[in-house]
């Protein structure tokens, strides 16, 4: 039972591994900032974080850089309804999606990719026409089978001056992210520019060519020479996120597989002693049927024939027990059914195979028998 929950916890961590988040975590350092609101408000915010960026990106090392909330697989997540323009709904009834706030080169800097359409930039500021991009899932949900480009959704969020949202245009489609956890499939989303949505506390994403730690000492000297009252927190790469992901699947996985190897050592050492002291209550039956011309592999196989109904009756249970027991581990399990065939297979054969190692010793030992010692050995 051990073994097949051990198994099925392996395979289950294994795909989860090879899951693709929809992003690119490799050399990404991350790290947060937070502003007072009686130093900087509204367009401060906002401008805050654009002259930190450009100050960002002349580090040697540093390929690109933006800021974004939350941060994707950060344990946060902003959902908020919408209104599609012409499909107006009351507001109990309005669908949600997960909301961003990034700056310009974002998705370039966390390896998401555009699918269709432009990236927020420069011009996209406050005064300027509200804009918004939207992910796959996001377009095939809300407008199956049409061009979302040049649509109008109007987010539940306030703007520069806690007016009523605002209509925004889609200008552009981007691929889907985990942006939850790696177990669970994408879900809809949206962008909006920071520069029109701003936030006081924010986190800046840096890709770097190399280590991104190397970086570290640089940009908090960079966060100081804007303002040298602003501490520097959060400091991790998007890889020790992806990381931080998996760990509770990773526990789960280690422990009940320490589990299954100790009960697996106690199987061998017990099936062990179990036929060694079966071959010794039967030295003197050994010795006379050996003596009326048994042949080695009649002793083998006498002996063998023990240990295999011993082994295949432990199997039937044990079967038997798994498949109850893995109604628990259903909730612990991703991309594998908790019957999974392969996995019982395989189980079943390791656990047999050792268990006939752990008998055949025993019977070999038997095969050497004298059979005039055997018949003096009671």
């Amino acid at each position: 039972m051990l073994l097949v929950g051990a198994g099925l916890l392996l395979q289950s961590l294994w795909r989860l591994q090879q899951v693709r988040s929809g992003l690119n975590p490799s050399n990404v350092l991350t790290f947060s900032v937070a502003l007072p609101d009686i130093k900087y408000e509204g367009e401060k915010q906002s401008r805050f974080y654009e002259d930190l960026v450009a100050h960002l990106k002349f580090i040697p090392g540093v390929e690109s850089a933006s800021n974004v909330i939350p941060l994707p697989l950060s344990g946060d997540r902003f959902g908020i309804s919408f209104q599609i323009d012409g499909h107006p709904v009351a507001r109990k009834d309005a669908p949600s999606a997960d909301f961003f706030s990034v700056g310009v080169d974002y998705f370039r800097t966390m390896g998401i990719p555009i699918v269709q359409g432009r990236d927020f930039n420069d011009r996209d500021q406050h005064k300027t026409t509200p804009v918004i991009i939207v992910t796959e899932s996001f377009a095939r949900k809300f407008f199956p089978g049409e061009d979302p480009l040049g649509r109008r959704i109007q987010p539940g969020l306030n703007t520069f001056d806690n007016e009523h949202s605002t209509m925004r245009e889609i200008i552009g489609v981007v691929g889907d992210i985990r942006n939850r956890s790696l177990n669970m499939e994408p879900t809809p989303a949206y962008y909006v520019p920071q520069t029109q949505t701003p936030f006081d506390q924010m986190t800046v994403v840096v890709k770097t060519t190399n280590d991104p730690r190397s970086v570290v000492a640089a940009v908090t000297k960079a966060v100081g020479a804007l303002d040298r009252d602003l501490p520097v927190f959060g400091v991790k790469t998007m890889d020790q996120y992806l990381a931080a992901s998996v760990a509770a699947p990773r526990f789960n996985t280690t422990l009940l597989s320490i589990f299954a190897a100790v009960a697996l050592v106690l199987t061998i050492v017990g099936l062990y002693g179990v036929m060694s002291y079966a071959v010794a209550q039967r030295t003197n039956e050994i010795g006379i049927r050996m003596a009326l011309g048994a042949q080695t592999r009649d002793v083998m196989r006498l002996v063998v024939k023990q240990g295999v109904k011993l082994v295949a009756l432990g199997l039937a249970l044990g079967l038997v027990g798994s498949f109850a027991l893995m109604k628990l581990l259903t909730a612990l399990l991703f991309g594998v059914t908790k019957h999974d065939p392969l996995t019982f297979a395989a189980v079943s054969v390791l656990l047999s195979a050792v268990a006939l190692l752990a008998c055949y010793i025993p019977a070999r030992r038997a095969t050497r028998i004298d059979p005039l010692i055997a018949l003096r050995y009671e």
